[in-house]
């Protein structure tokens, strides 16, 4: 049976929310420093390994999809994302936990780009407004994220390894549901027989679209700046001393906190794109030079930041895009951010693993270096010619 486009945008969402319902949020740096005995740096290191895993899979996965199947990538990413979970299930050693993340930098990468291309044909296909659907979904993903946030804290707190096992249950069924989704029809025409020299093709001809180009990297250095805190924020929460039960409400409260970003951004028509930099120099030396139980709550502030980033930056990239190349402009951004994000997480790590207020002040120079960047070159990125 072939649903319509309106019965596949909602069975999208649903898939959409199983994916961003990580359990393992809250809990993954207890199982990384108690059960494997990692250091900070290691951790940097380890996350940084699985960006660069994206990096390389990233325009490839992307170009197949557009090619062949948009809908053949999302289930095929989804199942390797339960194959990633089940994994880390198994992992004793760094390199037990390094095999998982490769899993899911590989999964991740497959169905990146094929799901917004999906929304966006069937959003078109339907008369419904991308835009608009692109920032619910965002909405449903962060409130997926919050609720399993929460739960994934509890389990942690009784058994670490059990969150792996109900985690690779939930992409599982996302893998199932992503099934009946219907298939785009607009599909790139290969320019030769070759896959790696039409591959090679399609990245110098996305490459030679000046505004994609500003635009792609302005969006990857968007959510490289919110990434940073993500591996200091369990360590910040003990060292003012809140227990692990609690620390999945603080992590739902990232979800509140970037649904209220991204509906902001809906409905703001002046918040510049690069607004969200500053928001991370201000968190980023707040924490790292006074880090108390009085302004721990300041975090928030970065996820409010990414919804901003979640509702605009995607669209923001695909309205400079070919049609027929949607998921390969978004796969070369998802490439740039890992490749940025990688780069920059196991730099301020290792500036923080001995004392992690040096790699907070670290993220704040970053942010301000970012923010002075694309606003000296604007005229670059902001209108299509």
């Amino acid at each position: 049976m072939k649903l319509s486009s309106k019965q596949s945008i909602y069975l999208l969402f649903a898939e959409s929310a199983l994916t961003k319902a990580m359990l393992l949020v809250p809990i993954i740096y207890v199982f990384w420093s108690n059960e494997l005995g990692l250091s900070q740096a290691q951790i940097g290191l380890l996350q940084g390994i699985f960006a660069f895993t994206m990096v390389a899979f990233q325009i490839p996965t992307g170009y197949l999809a557009d090619r062949f199947s948009h809908k053949a990538s999302n289930t095929a990413g989804d199942l390797l994302l339960t194959l990633g979970a089940i994994v880390y299930f198994f992992a004793n050693s760094f390199f037990g936990a390094l095999a998982g993340e490769v899993l899911l930098g590989i999964g991740f990468s497959l169905s990146s780009g094929a799901d917004s291309a999906l929304l966006r044909f069937h959003c078109a296909a339907a008369k419904l407004d991308y835009k608009k659907y692109a920032a619910r979904l965002t909405s449903v993903g962060f409130v997926a994220a919050g609720a399993a946030a929460i739960y994934g804290a509890s389990i942690g707190a009784e058994a670490v390894r059990k969150g792996f096992l109900v985690q690779a249950g939930l992409l599982g069924l996302a893998g199932f549901l992503s099934l009946f989704i219907a298939n785009t029809t607009v599909k790139y025409v290969a320019k030769n027989r070759n896959i790696i020299g039409d591959l090679k093709d399609t990245t110098i001809y996305l490459s030679r679209h000046s505004v994609l180009v500003w635009r792609i990297f302005l969006g990857a250095s968007l959510f490289t700046s919110t990434l940073l805190i993500i591996w200091f924020l369990t360590p910040l929460f003990f060292s003012v001393g809140i227990d692990l039960q609690y620390h999945g409400f603080l992590f739902a409260a990232i979800s509140v906190a970037a649904i209220l970003g991204s509906e902001f951004s809906t409905r703001s028509k002046k918040l510049t794109m690069q607004f969200p930099f500053l928001l991370g120099v201000l968190v980023y030396l707040v924490l790292g030079m006074a880090t108390s139980i009085y302004v721990i709550g300041i975090y928030l502030l970065l996820s409010f930041a990414r919804g901003i980033n979640s509702a605009k930056v995607i669209p923001f990239i695909q309205e400079a895009a070919p049609e027929d190349l949607q998921a390969s402009a978004v796969s070369l951004y998802g490439m740039i951010y890992k490749l940025f994000s990688g780069t920059l997480v196991i730099a301020v790590n290792f500036i923080g693993n001995n004392n992690i207020s040096h790699g907070l002040i670290a993220s704040a120079v970053i942010c301000a270096i970012m923010y002075i960047v694309f606003t000296l070159n604007k005229h670059k990125w902001e209108n299509i010619a």
